[in-house]
C-alpha cells in the first residue's frame, strides 16, 4: 500500500515538474506541449507501476484519475474566457496516457 502511494507522488512529480519546467524555460507550440505533456504522463505511470510494486497497474490508474481530477477542477474553478485546450488536453490524452504508461511494462510475479 505505502509502496502504490509513493509510486503515484514520484509519477505526478515526475509528469507535473517535467512539464513546468519544460513550460517556464522554452514556451513550446501547443501541439509540442500536448505530445510532451502525453510521453511525461506515459513516463509517469510508468515509473508510479515501477515504484508500486505488485499493485503497480492501481498505481498507474490512480495517477490517471490524479491528473483528470485536476484537469477538471482546473475548468471548475479556472479565470472565465481563458483557454480550455490544455485542460481538455490533460483529460482526455495525458490521463489515459498515464494509465497507458503503466500497461506498457512487462508484466512481474
Amino acid at each position: 500500500m505505502a509502496r502504490a502511494f509513493l509510486g503515484v507522488i514520484v509519477g505526478y512529480a515526475i509528469f507535473t515538474l517535467s512539464s513546468a519546467l519544460l513550460f517556464r524555460s522554452l514556451r513550446p507550440s501547443p501541439v509540442v506541449g500536448i505530445l510532451c505533456g502525453i510521453a511525461f504522463a506515459a513516463i509517469g505511470g510508468a515509473a508510479a507501476a515501477l515504484i508500486g510494486g505488485v499493485k503497480g497497474g492501481a498505481a498507474s490508474l490512480t495517477l490517471g484519475v490524479a491528473i483528470a481530477i485536476g484537469a477538471l477542477l482546473s475548468i471548475i474553478v479556472g479565470p472565465r474566457g481563458s483557454a480550455l485546450w490544455p485542460q481538455l488536453a490533460a483529460l482526455l490524452l495525458m490521463a489515459p496516457a498515464a494509465v497507458a504508461g503503466g500497461r506498457m511494462l512487462p508484466r512481474r510475479r
